[in-house]
């Protein structure tokens, strides 16, 4: 598979990133740090570009674990209704 190479720029430096996945996921991808840098600059005007990279990759990391937990619990709550329609199929017949 041919690698795309994009130039982006995330909190005012420019980057050229190389990846498997088409351009314009990568822009968005940066386009997402970006934000959430220029979010968190803009709370906390005296932190410095290494300490805002910092807390948007936690930031980042905590919105990803959040929602793997929350994609958990989905599973588990369908994976349940599986096991009691099968229940009730074995119980009342499949129509």
């Amino acid at each position: 598979m041919e690698k795309n190479r994009v130039k982006v720029t995330i909190g005012g430096i420019s980057y050229s990133l190389t990846s498997d996945d088409d351009a314009a996921y990568i822009k968005k991808v940066a386009g997402l740090v970006d934000t959430k840098m220029k979010e968190i600059g803009e709370a906390n005007s005296y932190l410095t570009n290494y300490s805002k990279a910092v807390l948007t990759a936690i930031n980042i990391a905590d919105d990803f674990l959040k929602r793997n937990d929350k994609v958990r619990e989905v599973i588990n709550e369908n994976e349940q209704l599986k096991r009691r329609i099968n229940e009730l199929e074995r119980r009342f017949g499949k129509r």
